[in-house]
Formats: C-alpha cells, structure tokens, sequence
C-alpha cells in the first residue's frame, strides 16, 4: 500500500522537522559506537532525510546520495 501523505508539501514538512528534532538523539546514539570514519553505512528508505546527515558526519562522509525507497 502506498504511503498516503507521499507529496504533500505538509507532509514533508514535517518529516524534516521530526528529523531535526531526533537528530541531536541520533548523534548520541552513535557516539556512544565509538568513532565511526572508516565504517560504510547503507540507509534504506531514508524519505526525507531520516538519519542520512547523522550517518555522513559519523562515518565522514561528503558528499553523501540517499535514494528514498517506496
């Protein structure tokens, strides 16, 4: 079933606003793994950003390509 809100400038809104708000958790989580520069990283389905920036700055990577998966 396809994803309802998919689109909506609304919608994507307010993805990237969940996104911004958890990323500062993120980057905790992934301090807590230690140093990541080195390590590859695959997000799957990332929509609107999900933990693609997190990811790139942990690993050190720049500039990094998402792919959104449906």
């Amino acid at each position: 079933m396809p994803y309802m809100m998919a689109g909506q400038l609304s919608e994507l809104e307010r993805l990237r606003l969940q996104s911004r708000v958890w990323e500062p958790v993120g980057d905790q989580l992934l301090a807590r793994l230690g140093d990541g520069q080195g390590y590859r990283v695959l997000e799957v389905g990332c929509g609107a950003m999900g933990w693609l920036r997190i990811l790139s700055r942990w690993v050190r990577l720049a500039p990094t390509v998402a792919t959104p998966g449906e």
